[in-house]
């Protein structure tokens, strides 16, 4: 076991007072529950946090990406900004508010960090970050989101601080693929991160919607948030993915969803009539049948179906000439 998790491992069983063997056993019942998606040192974290106790506070070292669970509090993240996506306004009953998603990643992995309102205008529209900036989230906490992965946010106590130092890994170009190496599909396994490019058989766009609550972050089953009063609207389509080899689905999620079928989400919820007439919507996710995708994300296994899936990172329209030159350059 590694001198990290152990150190947790004997945290936890003090804490506890149990013995030490017996969280061990937990930390890797957690692991496998997860299917190898986390990490020791991640599913101790979860372990301690089912027990109600705190590992992290604010003097504590910063954690490796691939080691945020959600419900973290405090939590100090060190990384490079891969991708910032555009803000989004959205308007409730309360107000209206902006959000913008960055993607933050380490040697370890990757996160998606969120930024609210002030947040957005004073770091963002700014210009005070951008990409291949590191950055330093201190006393930051960690929900969930739409994909039930980690989000980390700001929140009251959080700050964002510039830093000088230096993460070994390349942003910002078109060459880079975050860890996602190209796979046939029929090769791939769930915890896998990976690359395929295949064609688009099947799309399912019969029910996309679902709401959120922009505060607290919890899905909204109603007309809006009880306690927040307030909801935004979320895309997610699923589609079938065939390279040849075998074929999967493939879940886009938010700007994803927009990116692959190239509406945004609020026009098609207008367009849906908020989502009593999917006829144009249909035949405008229809458009995309045929057509040849190159999709970056992570497998896991879908229960219901018993099948893998992959949760999609990023997509794009294949193009075979651009490819052929990725190819000639990397030899």
């Amino acid at each position: 076991m590694k001198e990290d998790v152990k150190k947790l491992a004997e945290m936890i069983a003090e804490e506890k007072g149990i013995d030490i063997d017996e969280v061990v056993e937990k930390i890797e019942n957690k692991e496998k529950e997860y299917n190898g998606l986390i990490s020791k040192e991640g599913a101790a974290h979860i372990v301690a946090k089912e027990a109600g106790i705190e590992l992290i506070d604010e003097d504590s070292d910063s954690l490796d990406i691939e080691n945020i669970v959600s419900g973290m509090n405090k939590a100090t993240v060190v990384g490079k900004i891969e991708r910032i996506f555009e803000p989004r306004e959205f308007e409730t009953d309360n107000g209206k508010g902006k959000v913008a998603n960055i993607i933050l990643r380490d040697e370890t992995g990757s996160v998606r960090f969120s930024l609210w309102n002030e947040e957005v205008e004073k770091f963002i529209e700014e210009e005070r970050v951008g990409v291949g900036d590191t950055i330093r989230i201190e006393n930051g906490y960690v929900t969930e989101d739409n994909r039930d992965r980690p989000e980390l946010r700001l929140g009251r106590s959080g700050e964002l601080k510039e830093v000088d130092e230096e993460i070994d890994i390349e942003v910002g170009d078109d060459s880079y693929t975050g860890g996602f190496k190209r796979k046939n599909i029929s090769k791939l396994a769930p915890g896998q991160s990976a690359e395929i490019r295949g064609t688009v058989v099947n799309i399912f766009s019969k029910s996309p919607f679902f709401k959120k609550c922009p505060e607290c972050g919890e899905r909204v089953e109603g007309e809006e948030c009880e306690e927040h009063e307030e909801f935004e609207v979320n895309m997610v389509i699923s589609a079938v993915v065939d390279d040849g080899t075998d074929s999967i689905r493939a879940v886009f999620f938010g700007e994803q969803a927009e990116d692959l079928v190239d509406v945004e989400r609020n026009e098609a919820w207008e367009m849906t009539n908020e989502g009593k007439d999917m006829e144009e919507f249909s035949e405008k996710c229809n458009e995309i049948l045929g057509k040849e995708v190159r999709v970056k994300g992570r497998v896991k296994m879908n229960d219901f179906f018993g099948r893998p899936e992959i949760l999609v990172n990023s997509s794009e329209r294949a193009d075979a000439r651009e490819e052929a030159k990725e190819i000639l350059e990397s030899l």
